[in-house]
């Protein structure tokens, strides 16, 4: 069952008999809406489900969904982590031994494992990660205030900015007033403006495959 999660009620309201595992997102990729984890992770422990979050977003750096009730968390190691474009991957991380252990006997069984070097490479481009991720979103928030001043921006979605809806659960929820790297805007003229924009604006921006 898909629901916003911006929402706890949403949650609720979905649970059914059957369900084993809440699945969520925050900051969500591309919206950028954020998941009250306690309140979601304490919805899925009455009705005896996991909690899963998918904080890629963040980073540890940022925010860690296991200190505020989720059971498992997940990374796209291909991003903020490896943070050069060259190496893909991914990380489940455990609240408890019990849980780590089922998802080591699924990897075992599928052979689903990062190829040595790929590891090595991540191992390396980890160490720098909290340096990159606090000038990425000190970066961040300076564009994102230039942006919503633009007169020819409508709007800018940006945890770190005042005018996000869901400030108040960035500030909780998000270590040391850091927001992370990504934000989204419309302009004047809407998706036929915003095409046509990334076709003539010069590097370092241009459409992307990844998020």
């Amino acid at each position: 069952t898909f629901v916003d999660f911006s929402d706890p009620e949403n949650v609720r309201k979905a649970m059914k008999p059957n369900t084993k595992l809440v699945f969520s997102e925050t900051p969500a990729n591309p919206l950028l809406t954020l998941c009250d984890i306690e309140a979601v992770s304490a919805i899925a422990k009455e009705g005896g489900a996991k909690h899963v979050v998918d904080a890629t977003f963040a980073t540890p750096v940022i925010c860690r969904p296991l200190d505020h009730g989720a059971d498992m968390v997940i990374q796209s190691l291909t991003k903020y982590y490896e943070g050069h474009n060259m190496m893909v991957g991914g990380a489940v991380i455990s609240k408890d031994a019990e849980l780590a252990e089922k998802v080591k006997w699924v990897q075992n069984v599928h052979g689903n494992i990062l190829h040595p070097f790929a590891s090595f490479m991540i191992m390396q481009t980890t160490k720098t990660m909290a340096l990159r991720v606090r000038q990425q979103s000190k970066t961040a928030l300076a564009i994102a205030e230039f942006l919503e001043s633009h007169p020819k921006v409508t709007k800018v979605m940006y945890p770190g900015l005042a005018s996000h809806p869901q400030k108040d659960l960035a500030d909780k929820y998000h270590r040391d007033n850091l927001h992370g790297g990504m934000l989204w805007f419309d302009i004047v003229g809407g998706s036929e403006a915003g095409t046509r924009l990334m076709n003539t604006i010069q590097r370092p921006w241009s459409l992307c495959e990844n998020l």
